[in-house]
């Protein structure tokens, strides 16, 4: 028996409306599949199991996702394209993707199709293939194992883009600041995707209440609105695509955005348990895409502590720090840091000025993480509040500044 093709139809008999539980059934007797060892796999590769026995016992369910205003329903929009764009050479798997997509409601004026790109060595050149292909306005770009689970997906999706004119791309999981390793799971997520793995499915992230703008985003499906080339020509794995086009939003101004989900709106049919990633290639990275060569690079580390301590909470004195570093990026590239890393600590310290930091350091290079030497090797000086990285950078001979009250 194929546990994949399991995992599959019961991962339908959850979540997909359209989809007959009997075919479950049938596929127990045709793979001599006891009751026993029914419930074991459902407990393996679903979310809530008695979803799914309710379903086989043909009750009625209860909806997981808010239906959507009668003002957002009834809106009248003008005409537009939704394409879903799926890099794949598998047409089984890009049947069961659109199996999902085609169970979506649709808006008024809105039209649906997609697109099934073959062939591509690397996945933004596949992506620019489709966007350069497709005339539509909004393009959601998908991966292999995608189910999306929301059918007011498209709602959601169009909703977001129509209000919020700044946001160029939706993500579903995602990182606010750059993690200093490139490894977005190693840094606070925020979002919900649930994931399939070999063993379990689980939900991955921390469910935000509000909007956040995310800086990284999980690469399994996005959103876009707006057409820019997809970054082919530096080297980088597949896995990191859509955080770098989100880095080529951000410097044209525009955003990525994660919203918040009352449940998760797509679940990723990894086949692992845990997500592995390649530590050297989120590194290499970091270090081609963001590290400018010919600059000296500046660690700017702002402490907590200076919210509290200086005049105006510390904000003049944060720009005037930019400003000093912007009369020289021509030479200097400057990246940022918070100490303590856990920025919900700030909030504590300063809510309302620590509300106005996003807005002054969007697009800039923010980070955050653990920051090991391999990352504070690519650094050449530190400047900023006192922090733990003072004594590695002392002990790594680098010049470091503790900048003051002052200035």
């Amino acid at each position: 028996m194929d546990e994949k093709i399991l995992r599959y139809k019961i991962q339908c008999t959850e979540f997909l409306d359209s989809y007959d539980p009997s075919d479950l059934l049938n596929f127990m007797e045709e793979n001599s599949i006891a009751m026993e060892d029914m419930s074991l796999a459902i407990s393996r590769f679903d979310l809530n199991a008695n979803r799914v026995f309710d379903r086989i016992e043909g009750k009625e369910i209860d909806n997981l996702f808010t239906v959507p205003s009668n003002e957002v329903i009834e809106k009248s929009r003008e005409p537009a394209e939704v394409c879903f764009i799926v890099c794949s050479d598998d047409a089984l798997e890009y049947s069961r993707i659109m199996e999902w997509v085609n169970n979506l409601y649709v808006p008024q004026n809105i039209t649906l199709n997609s697109m099934q790109v073959t062939g591509v060595s690397k996945l933004p050149s596949g992506y620019n293939e489709a966007m350069e292909a497709s005339d539509a306005k909004y393009k959601i770009y998908v991966r292999d194992g995608v189910r999306i689970l929301n059918p007011y997906f498209l709602y959601n999706i169009i909703d977001i883009f129509e209000n919020k004119t700044d946001v160029a791309m939706i993500g579903f999981l995602g990182s606010k600041y750059i993690p200093s390793g490139g490894i977005m799971e190693d840094v606070d997520c925020y979002g919900s995707l649930a994931v399939a793995g070999e063993n379990e499915t689980f939900v991955c992230g921390e469910n935000p209440i509000s909007d956040v703008y995310a800086s990284f985003v999980h690469s399994c499906v996005v959103a876009t609105c707006n057409d820019i080339k997809w970054n082919a020509d530096t080297e980088y794995s597949d896995e990191f695509t859509c955080s770098v086009h989100a880095i080529e939003y951000k410097k044209k101004g525009l955003k990525t955005l994660i919203p918040p989900q009352e449940y998760p709106w797509v679940l990723y049919d990894y086949g692992k348990d845990v997500f592995s990633h390649d530590s050297a290639a989120g590194l290499s990275l970091i270090k081609n895409i963001f590290f400018e060569p010919d600059k000296k690079h500046v660690l700017l580390c702002l402490g907590a502590n200076s919210l509290v301590e200086m005049p105006n909470n510390g904000l003049d004195k944060l720009a005037s720090n930019l400003e000093i570093f912007d009369n020289s990026i021509d030479k200097i590239q400057l990246f940022i840091t918070f100490f303590p890393e856990d920025i919900k600590q700030w909030i504590h310290v300063n809510s309302d000025a620590f509300s106005k930091i996003d807005d002054i350091l969007f697009k800039r290079n923010v980070i955050t993480g653990s920051m090991d030497k391999d990352f504070l090797d690519m650094i050449d000086a530190y400047y900023g509040d006192s922090s733990p990285l003072v004594l590695k950078l002392v002990d790594m001979k680098k010049p470091v500044m503790i900048r003051s009250a002052a200035i």
